[in-house]
């Protein structure tokens, strides 16, 4: 079983959990926002700010092969005529995913095309086929966990410069980290007169009615919080009591809607479809920043996912794949993945 993270502070509109590699500024000004531009010592310019380069200067810990670029830089038409695919969960979560991966695609000459939602069904149908069109998925730490090797490929670290990464960033075999995205409890604020406090008023529809949302995968992390609900210590979780969850869920069967993406949620945030939701943090703060009337519970703990950037084996632009996520892992694509989307990386 999946070992649970608790996140320890929610500050501002960011979960502050994994640092991200480095500072920098955002190279731009929000969704599709236009880019800024750099000059490298070669003249060549990068859009989204990052710097081309054709070296590398490695640092301390994870740093890269010769020959490979320093984490967020890239060499102009290096992939000129190439393409590559990414599969990422929709809604403004991607927006900034395809933000960055565009940019390096306009850097060196490549195609791309962004696609999904990447469930671990769909990449191992393909996988499976040999008929594989993604490069680099979105993979949660259970599906990598479960793939690695079989469906996601072993990451060949010597390829990446992981020299400024935060030790923090949990290292696996057939990941990149993306992103830490805790699962929150979130309401509408206009729904109830009491603001709720705990994961116990998430499965108390007397006190706080109407529809609630929760993710139709990964069951055992919903069994995990619906133990919570249920008073059990976060620290006694395991091994989880299977069907003291199960019967907490039952109080919601009549008011439980499911979400198979994280755009999903938002839109049924945005819509009025739900009064409650076992959100993406990253998700809430957008409909917030959006002018939603919702918010968090801060005394919920959140439970925190990790989802990692993952080639899947039989990618035919794996060498672009590589290069791409090197670009994404940069000081200044980071800044600006946490500004637009609300996640740490």
């Amino acid at each position: 079983m999946r070992r649970i993270r608790w996140a320890v502070a929610i500050v501002g509109s960011s979960a502050v959990l994994v640092s991200a590699c480095g500072g920098g500024t955002s190279p731009a000004s929000g969704d599709g926002g236009s880019s800024s531009s750099s000059q490298s010592s070669s003249g060549a310019t990068a859009a989204g700010g990052a710097t081309v380069a054709s070296s590398s200067t490695p640092g301390s810990g994870g740093a890269p092969a010769a020959g490979v670029l320093a984490a967020g830089q890239a060499t102009a038409g290096s992939f000129s005529g190439r393409q590559f695919s990414y599969s990422g969960n929709g809604g403004t979560t991607q927006d900034a995913q395809n933000k960055i991966f565009g940019d390096f695609a306009t850097v060196v000459g490549a195609s791309y095309a962004p696609d999904g939602p990447p469930t671990a069904a769909k990449v191992k149908a393909q996988v499976d086929s040999g008929n594989v069109t993604w490069d680099i998925v979105d993979a949660p730490e259970v599906d990598l966990a479960e793939g690695c090797g079989t469906v996601y490929q072993k990451i060949d670290y010597s390829k990446l410069d992981t020299s400024k990464l935060s030790p923090l960033v949990p290292k696996q075999d057939c990941g990149i980290a993306l992103n830490a995205s805790p699962w929150t409890f979130a309401y509408d604020t206009e729904a109830f007169p009491q603001a709720p406090t705990s994961w116990a008023d998430f499965f108390d529809l007397a006190k706080f009615p109407g529809k609630r949302a929760i993710y139709a995968g990964f069951p055992m992390q919903q069994i995990e919080i619906a133990l919570l609900g249920s008073g059990v210590d976060p620290g006694k979780l395991a091994p989880p009591d299977v069907d003291a969850g199960y019967a907490e869920l039952d109080k919601l069967k009549s008011d439980l809607v499911f979400y198979s993406a994280g755009s999903e949620s938002q839109q049924m945030m945005a819509s009025n479809q739900i009064v409650a939701c076992i959100c993406w943090s990253g998700r809430v703060y957008t409909e917030i920043q959006n002018g939603s009337h919702w918010a968090l519970v801060p005394t919920a703990p959140p439970v925190l996912r990790m989802d990692y950037l993952a080639i899947p084996i039989g990618s035919k632009n794996t060498d672009v794949a590589y290069a791409a996520i090197n670009y994404f892992i940069g000081a200044q694509q980071q800044a600006y993945w946490q500004e637009a989307t609300g996640y740490p990386r």
